[in-house]
């Protein structure tokens, strides 16, 4: 035994000085040798080794362990072994190795030796260099590293090189090797004198076969057995003309082309004569047939609207997964892994950085030379942390349910130890693990002599040698620790640190600590276990983070943190909710009135009528979100958050326009209050039909999208839209009776309504049984037998053996056991049939939606050339398939669609806006397509906006850009309609007329209506929330208040109707020819004296016009009116809004 040697894992027998011929090998030792060193076997009478039976039984073993992570690649294998066969026992051994030195001993029968402690081997360039390419490639699974990550000490694979690689060898305090052995490699076509000739076999390359029958190594574990791959194409260079982007070239002349047409057409235009009358008007087919759909909408609305006002008590009593698709391949593959391996792995971490950015410090080791350390990396921090972590790991939870208390055994992931883990069987990532997680060995210091220097080492030595060298069981150091985790796994570096440059893990600017925890279906009772445990988590590194708050900042995080941040966040933010629907109810309550004194506010402001409304748009979400719950569509916090909006944009546009138009209009002779309001209903439910029955048919064509967010809320907005409609048609004309009612009588009647609302000695068999031989148990195994090394075993073999190998512990003699590494990879059923694997990797690190999007697009690319390659397998299932799975993915799968999603959505969406405009319009093409303009213009406006105001496009985007379809409809399609209905004789007339009437209800139903409530949002605490709903809803609300009541106008008067197409509507009485038309305010003036009452019959008043009751209030509108007088300026204005931010937004988002 090696004197020298304090600590082995394996024999540290050497041998002694020799200086004999070799020797004849006969009998067993030539049997032993044909197998362990075939390329030294000249024949039975002409075999010559210097070794003995014993050291070819000792370099058996060795062989063997280095054979567990070789065996992959048999031509690296043999190389390995082939070292060491000619070290050992080659008839030359005297001509490439040079005894340096010896100690003496003497055997308990007085016979003095001289063993051999220490020797140079001489090998050629060539030769050496040949043996490790052949190695270098080789994988190590279990790890998914490379297995010379284990052979070459502080270099690792990164770093290694034929040198280093030979120099670990051959160091005496890696924990295998029983001496020291210096390698020299001699440059080929040179000598090293003193008659040494350098070794120079031939090394078999890793694509290369040992023998006909055999296989080369796979293109997994050897580049050169790769066919040769295409190089990728040359990513095509930006499109460009001449210097600019040819992108922003193309916009330009398309702006300018348009422009330029459009000047065109104004100064060709001649300068006719307007018609003050309409003498003969044309009236063709669509005409007649708009005139007769009119008169017959009209007329039913009149008559229901009357029959509701007459009877309103009773009409009130009678009215009383989210992000990816169920059947999407995200979806399926994350139902299919859950089904085989279970729920992916919970994780807890806490990432510990220095707070007072205290300088780092050079460390000289004697042994690994210099080294930088961060701040981050002392010993007193590191003592902090296993501080944390023995508070952590000693946390446990009371479940009351349970009467029993967990800990983190009971929840933890344990590798080694499923069946029956104990604290120490967990799975904990912390470099603390080098230590084991021991304050002992965090403070062990030793003396070591390297050469001539001899000097102090301690955990800085071991932390160098373990980042470097993970797998290592015994660091080169005097201390002598492994580096292996207290559970018995390895703890890779960039698992436990953070924050450093390149791979210097000594620089690291952070300490993370990672506690897997098992996951379990939510139906498990341990599931709330887990929960638990998870919130005690949380609990002590909050309380941990307090009380080092000074030096040390800590950031943590546990499974359940994102779901509890949502929470969270959402439950600071319902008081914002709440108060902007207060200030929209406000709103309403207080423009829906007309004042002429303070002392009559209360009976002339309109408190039930917004209550109403307000409980028509949130019994219309409860009933449509109800409704699809029976049909089993669940429902989400984006829609609570998102539909009520979008239905109080709908609902209080329909409310101003109802009750300004009965505010505003006569009420004739002989009529009564009932059949005023169902004149009043006649005249504006069409328009508010034509609204309503666009946004339901837009959103349930919106739902025909893959996309279960997109498609979830279309569904519900336009059952809600729906519901809303219905709910204002009957509930609201009742309300707006009973208000009448009680405005006339001059008190206010305490009445609510009551609104009802639905809620692989690793291959060892045993030689007589064949039976699987354990890892574990080495007397048993003594007289196994292996399984030939250079197959595969047969299909039979395999499955037979497999359940055992998958629960087989891995142990130096066998580093391939299968337990913690692939036990939970392989899911079999009860006949033990293969039904799934797995095997893991990691991803580069992950930042943005869009390397997210790119990582899943490259391994979905990956995954199919690889079942495309087995797939061409003989025998293979043509239904097989590989597929990559992360939890991520489930989310990040809609960025792959997104994009064609959303224009296939938008498209759906428009394409019945345009067919209920044109069929209830009468036929009136040119007013719906420039409906249908206007409506593509505010989409086009708000996408360039969002791109400017870095809005990311996503499925919540994507919905809110549903929505602004719907809310786009109410800013056009009323003052369409009513430019359609108009009587005036010429265009600009029509358009002015129709914004005058109608722009200040669109103003004060739509724009005036969200704008309070979408300012409110912006002093939300969560981003969602401030970018996807204030940002976004000011957006559109903004631009589509710009559109309707500036380009829509512009646009009519240049391709409305042509004058003398228009119908006067029977029975309409709202346009007196020889009238004038005067601007209708906000908050229209009374104008009758204090003594009447407006209810009187034969009483009419007048519209306009001065009176004894001045208005206490201004009214807006005057804006409204300007757009038709400067024509040619809007279109320009408007016109293509930020082309290229439309390109760059969408390439970001893919």
């Amino acid at each position: 035994r090696n004197p020298e040697v304090n600590v082995s894992l394996v024999s540290s027998n050497v041998p002694c000085l020799y200086n004999q011929p070799a020797r004849l090998a006969t009998g067993a030792l030539l049997q032993l040798l044909r197998s362990v060193c075939p390329e030294l076997v000249r024949g039975d009478n002409d075999t010559r080794v210097c070794c003995t039976l014993r050291q070819l039984t000792a370099l058996q073993v060795s062989v063997a362990l280095s054979g567990t992570v070789l065996a992959r690649c048999p031509s690296c294998s043999r190389n390995f072994a082939n070292l060491y066969c000619n070290n050992i026992c080659s008839p030359d051994q005297s001509l490439f190795t040079n005894v340096t030195r010896i100690v003496n001993r003497t055997t308990v029968l007085g016979v003095r030796q001289e063993a051999v402690v220490e020797y140079q081997c001489f090998y050629s360039q060539r030769y050496a260099d040949a043996a490790f390419d052949s190695c270098k490639g080789v994988r190590l699974p279990a790890t998914g590293g490379y297995a010379i990550d284990t052979m070459c000490g502080i270099y690792g694979a990164r770093l290694c090189t034929t040198q280093r690689w030979l120099d670990f060898q051959g160091d005496k305090n890696n924990g295998l090797a029983p001496l020291q052995i210096d390698f020299q490699l001699v440059p080929n076509g040179t000598q090293p004198g003193d008659g040494i000739e350098p070794l120079d076999e031939r090394a078999w390359g890793c694509n290369e076969a040992l023998s006909s029958d055999q296989q080369p190594c796979s293109c997994q574990d050897c580049a050169e057995s790769c066919p040769p791959v295409p190089a990728p194409p040359s990513p095509a260079p930006p499109f460009r003309l001449g210097a600019a982007d040819g992108a922003l070239v193309i916009c330009a002349m398309l702006f300018g082309f348009f422009a330029l047409v459009f000047l065109t057409a104004l100064m060709c235009r001649g300068k006719k004569k307007k018609k003050k009358a309409v003498l003969a008007p044309r009236r063709g087919c669509a005409v007649r047939l708009g005139t007769c759909s009119h008169r017959f909408l009209a007329g039913i609305f009149r008559r229901w609207g009357t029959l509701v006002a007459g009877h309103p008590l009773p009409v009130l009593v009678v009215a009383a997964v989210l992000w990816s698709a169920p059947g999407s391949q995200a979806r399926q593959e994350k139902a299919f892994y859950d089904e085989h391996f279970g729920p992916f792995l919970r994780t807890c971490q806490v990432i510990v950085t220095a707070r007072d950015q205290r300088p780092g410090a050079t460390y000289d080791s004697v042994v690994l030379g210099a080294k930088n350390f961060s701040g981050v990396l002392s010993a007193e921090v590191l003592q902090v942390l296993l501080e944390l972590q023995d508070q952590l790991t000693g946390a446990s939870v009371w479940m009351q349910e349970e009467g029993r208390e967990v800990t983190l055994q009971d929840v933890c992931y344990a590798p080694l130890n499923p069946s029956g883990p104990s604290l120490a069987d967990c799975c904990i990532n912390s470099v603390t693990q080098y230590f084991q997680n021991n304050r002992t060995r965090l403070a062990m210091v030793a003396t070591q002599t390297v050469g001539k220097e001899t000097g102090t080492v301690d955990w800085h030595d071991h932390l160098i040698y373990c980042v470097n060298s993970p797998l290592s069981f015994k660091d080169i150091t005097s201390l002598e620790l492994s580096c292996m985790a207290e559970y018995g796994g390895p703890v890779f570096p960039y698992i436990a640190l953070g924050g450093y440059p390149d791979s210097e893990y000594t620089q690291a600017e952070a300490l993370i600590i990672t506690y897997s925890l098992n996951n379990f279906p939510r139906s498990d009772p341990r599931h709330k276990w887990v929960l638990s445990w998870e919130q005690r988590f949380l609990e002590v590194v909050r309380d941990f983070q307090r009380n080092h708050s000074q030096n040390l900042s800590i950031s943590f995080m546990a499974e359940r943190s994102l779901e509890d941040e949502i929470n969270r966040t959402t439950g600071e933010d319902i008081p914002v909710f709440a108060v902007s629907y207060l200030v929209v109810f406000a709103y309403i309550a207080l423009a829906l009135g007309e004042y002429t004194a303070w002392r009559r506010v209360l009976v002339e402001s309109k408190v039930t009528l917004a209550l109403g409304g307000i409980a028509v748009v949130l019994g219309a979400v409860f009933a449509s979100m109800g409704f699809l719950a029976l049909l089993g569509l669940p429902s989400s916090l984006i829609i609570l958050e998102v539909v009520p909006f979008l239905v109080l944009a709908v609902g209080a546009d329909n409310i101003f326009i109802f009750v300004q138009e009965y505010q505003q209009s006569q009420r004739e002779a002989g009529e009564t209050r009932e059949q005023h309001i169902g004149r009043v209903l006649a005249q504006v439910a069409p328009s508010m039909l034509l609204c309503s029955l666009s946004e339901v048919i837009c959103f349930l064509l919106g739902a025909l999208s893959s996309m279960p967010a997109v498609r979830t809320f279309a569904l519900t907005a336009s059952v809600a839209i729906a519901f809303d409609f219905l709910l204002q048609m009957s509930g609201f004309v009742a309300l707006l009776a009973l208000d009448a009612r009680r405005q006339e009588v001059r008190h206010r009647v305490p009445l609510g309504p009551r609104v009802g609302m639905v809620g692989g000695g690793c291959r060892r068999v045993f030689g007589a049984l064949h039976g699987f031989c354990p890892s574990t148990n080495d007397i048993s195994c003594a007289l196994g037998q292996c399984l030939n090394a250079t197959r595969r075993p047969t299909v039979e073999e395999f499955e037979r053996f497999l359940p055992w190998f998958l629960h087989d512990l891995p142990t130096l003699q066998c580093a391939k056991g299968g337990l913690g590494a692939y036990d939970t990879a392989v899911s079999m059923d009860a006949n033990g049939t293969i039904m799934a694997s797995r095997f893991m990797a990691y991803q580069r690190p992950l930042r943005t939606s869009q390397e997210y999007t790119a990582a899943l697009r490259a391994a979905r690319a990956l995954a199919e050339n690889i079942t495309g390659t087995l797939r061409q397998v003989p025998g293979t299932d043509p239904d097989f398939r590989v597929f990559p799975y992360t939890v991520t993915y489930v989310y990040y799968e809609q960025y792959l669609t997104v994009v064609g999603e959303g224009l296939f959505t938008l498209v759906l969406c428009l394409v019945p806006t345009f067919l209920v405009s044109f069929v209830l319009l009468g036929m009136d093409l040119r007013s719906s397509v420039a409906t249908l303009i206007t409506i593509t213009m505010i989409l086009l406006d708000t996408v360039g906006i969002m791109a400017l105001w870095d809005i990311p496009y996503n499925a919540v985007a994507l919905i809110n850009l549903v929505a602004a379809v719907g809310i786009s409809v109410e800013f056009v399609s009323h003052l369409t309609c009513a430019f359609a209905h108009s009587t005036k004789p010429t265009r600009m007339e029509r358009a002015a007329e129709a914004t005058i009437t109608m722009g200040s209800k669109v103003v004060a139903g739509v724009a005036m209506t969200n704008l309070p409530g979408i300012v409110v949002l912006a002093f939300a605490k969560a981003q969602l929330i401030q970018i996807f709903f204030f940002r976004l809803n000011l957006i559109i609300t903004l631009a589509g208040l710009a559109h309707g009541l500036v380009f829509l106008p512009v646009l009519l008067s240049y391709m409305g109707k042509a004058p003398g197409d228009g119908a006067v509507t029977p029975g309409d009485t709202r346009v007196v020819e020889g009238t004038a038309t005067a601007l209708t305010p906000l908050f229209p003036r009374r104008t009758q004296s204090p003594g009447d009452t407006r209810g009187q019959q034969g009483q009419p008043r007048a519209r306009h016009g001065a009176g004894p009751g001045q208005p206490l209030l201004r009214g807006l509108g005057a804006p409204a009116a300007l757009s038709p007088h400067h024509p040619p300026l809007c279109p320009i204005l408007l016109l293509l809004f930020i082309p290229r931010s439309y390109l760059n937004w969408f390439s970001q988002s893919q």
